[in-house]
């Protein structure tokens, strides 16, 4: 008894932690577009708009009110993302704006964790458990989006719940238990689907995992479908409310599906005869009739056709190139590849507000790790088809994403990952445990490679000048090179060992915790330090914002981020951007506002405010110069009467 309120007592102690670490390390500011989409999508529920985004464009309608990922549709702005990740939003975007859209992924990165412990606990025992979740943490980049404001974590729980439903149903022995289950994981699938359309990829390799079986589980995969169509349909009906495209999946005309299938076709009918492929040759009766030979034979001669084939030939190189891209070095993105915002270095690195984009395995070098406990499953078929399963979910993102090479965009790593992240850590945690048995090293030789990795980090970004070519050596070359000679070791252990165990077992042990250490320097002191502070930039902007025009006024700024902060529940902010726009345009916007008692405030590049004031798109108004850390804001109002920043009356 004593006992269990010991656990219970640590259990609450935990998530106090974890709370008040995320409240802590959530910054109210955002640091992506996407953010300010879903910033705009809360505020207007607040105002009572429903899935219609208020932002001024019914006042004046132009594209400059449609900012973010906002699309203008029949008069009037929706966002281009599906919105149930804001019926789980919104209660704590109420309460605490920005930053409660943050807490909301604090309490998903819980979930995730109680998942991890649910999914690794009871099977490989809780030393286990506790190193996933301890990889996941500190050497993974998971904590980064738990304190941000988009739902990649939340997606992340709705990846993973799914999964530990299905990895439960594998040891059950009733088919109508089993099926059960399984209609509870399409559930929360089709709802994970709601959150990011992303998730359908988790779904499809549930269905492909439960096939896969070495007894394929039909049933329970068409019950996975099966329970994911009542969330699906209401996502259609939302979209045909949005978009008027009946479907789940769009973002609406102009993206994804709503443009025509034909661009996702061939990556579908090549899956699909892959995954075919692949669950013939599994099947008993037909494994022990394969030979090596003739199936090389047959896989080289098909990879010959498909060479040969101009069509199939571009697809295979680029989604190669696009794996190499994500998952091992960002520098072999095409260097031609570039963006105002995203410049490359003289190296090919790809570079964000002075800092590096890297791949999963440069974020993350210990993953060689992953390889062990996959491999030892080969003499247990019952290990193996749990792991065939376990490892289709990181496969379901990484494949698509790399067929298109679509890289997450304006951020430090592969956020579009995530949700493989927590598999990912509990294999490499199994990978730990069983490196562990078999060196016989202690503890703290693992811990002073991490701890000699963060010092090293240290130095080199702290001591000596942090130029793009020293991040770019300490942050892309070192992370490769750490995890190449893991994998050499991992590969030759069994070599090595007999020639010098002793040496073996302390330099191997050695190298992972330099690798961990790595991840935990990259991920945390380096990704997470660089985006809070990106964050600590704009949310300032909230009380300057408050400060200057009141409650109701209009915000043009490039790029929008900057003013969004002080979007919060039931403001009558409008937030224009002068990006694309011309001169007439924004001039004309406002005037429109000022003209009906509504102050502007103005924070764009220099030159465009001078070209602005200088042709005298204001004259006759009142515009005011206000000093800031951004530089310089503008305000304009009515020549005649000074703004009011207690003003905040309804719109026009």
């Amino acid at each position: 008894m004593r006992r269990k309120v010991i656990h219970a007592a640590g259990f609450v102690i935990a998530v106090l932690a974890v709370l008040t670490a995320g409240y802590a390390t959530s910054v109210p500011g955002p640091f992506s577009i996407d953010e300010v989409t879903y910033l705009l999508s809360a505020r207007s529920l607040t105002l009572g708009y429903g899935i219609e985004v208020w932002n001024g464009y019914e006042e004046f309608p132009t594209i400059a009110l449609a900012p973010a990922w906002l699309k203008p549709i029949s008069g009037r702005l929706v966002s281009q993302y599906p919105d149930f990740y804001l019926l789980f939003a919104y209660p704590a975007y109420l309460l605490l704006g920005l930053r409660g859209l943050m807490l909301v992924n604090v309490v998903a990165f819980l979930v995730v964790c109680g998942l991890v412990w649910s999914l690794t606990a009871p099977r490989f025992g809780t030393r286990v458990a506790w190193v996933a979740l301890a990889l996941l943490t500190f050497a993974t980049f998971a904590w980064e989006y738990a304190v941000g404001a988009w739902p990649h974590m939340v997606s992340a729980a709705f990846v993973l719940a799914p999964l530990v439903l299905v990895d439960r149903l594998l040891d059950l022995p009733a088919v109508g238990r089993r099926i059960s289950m399984s209609l509870a994981a399409g559930l929360v699938a089709g709802i994970g689907v709601g959150v990011r359309l992303d998730v359908v990829f988790a779904l499809a390799a549930l269905a492909a995992g439960l096939m896969l079986q070495r007894r394929s589980l039909w049933r329970e995969a068409i019950a996975l479908f099966a329970g994911a169509v009542p969330p699906l349909v209401a996502l259609a009906l939302l979209n045909r409310a949005k978009f008027g495209l009946a479907t789940p999946f769009t973002y609406g005309p102009s993206f994804g599906i709503a443009v025509g299938i034909a661009p996702y076709l061939p990556v579908a009918a090549g899956i699909g005869a892959g995954s075919f492929l692949l669950w013939l040759a599994t099947r008993p009766a037909i494994a022990a009739r394969l030979k090596p030979e003739p199936v090389g034979a047959a896989l080289a001669v098909t990879l010959a056709v498909a060479f040969a084939l101009p069509t199939s030939r571009t697809a295979i190189v680029a989604g190669v190139r696009g794996f190499g891209e994500m998952v091992v070095e960002t520098r072999l993105r095409p260097i031609e590849t570039t963006e105002t915002a995203w410049p490359r270095g003289a190296d090919g690195s790809v570079i964000y507000f002075d800092s590096l984009k890297k791949s999963l395995l440069q974020s993350c070098p210990w993953l060689p790790l992953i390889a062990l406990p996959l491999l030892a499953a080969r003499r247990d078929r019952r290990a193996l088809d749990r792991f065939v399963l376990w490892i289709a979910v990181p496969l379901a993102f990484v494949v698509p994403y790399s067929v298109f090479a679509w890289d997450a965009g304006l951020c430090l790593n592969q956020r579009y990952l995530v949700p493989g992240l927590p598999i990912l850590a509990v294999l490499g945690a199994l990978g730990l445990d069983a490196l562990r048995a078999s060196l016989g090293t202690k503890r703290w030789w693992t811990l002073s490679g991490v701890g000699a990795a963060f010092v090293t980090g240290l130095a080199a970004s702290e001591v000596s000048p942090f130029t793009t070519e020293a991040q770019s050596a300490l942050l892309l070359s070192l992370p490769l090179a750490v995890a190449s000679l893991l994998g050499a070791t991992l590969v030759g252990m069994r070599y090595l060992r007999r020639a010098a165990p002793g040496t073996t077992a302390l330099a191997t042990a050695l190298i992972v915790g330099f690798a961990i250490g790595m991840a935990t320097f990259s991920c945390l002191f380096y990704d997470l330090r660089r985006t809070l502070e990106l964050r600590g930039i704009y949310a300032p902007f909230a009380e300057t914002v408050a400060a200057q025009v009141g409650g109701d006024a209009l915000l043009i700024s490039d790029p929008p981020e900057v003013f969004a902060a002080a979007i919060t529940a039931g403001s009558r902010y409008r937030l224009a951007t002068n990006d694309g726009q011309s001169d007439e345009t924004i001039a004309a916007l406002v005037r429109f506002y000022v003209e009906r008692g509504r102050p502007v405030l103005i924070g764009i590049h220099p030159e465009d405010i001078a070209r602005l004031i200088g042709s005298g798109s204001f004259s006759g108004l009142n515009v005011a110069r206000l000093p800031s850390s951004r530089g310089v804001l503008v305000r304009v109002t009515e020549a005649s009467t000074p703004a009011d920043p207690r003003r905040t009356g309804p719109g026009p």
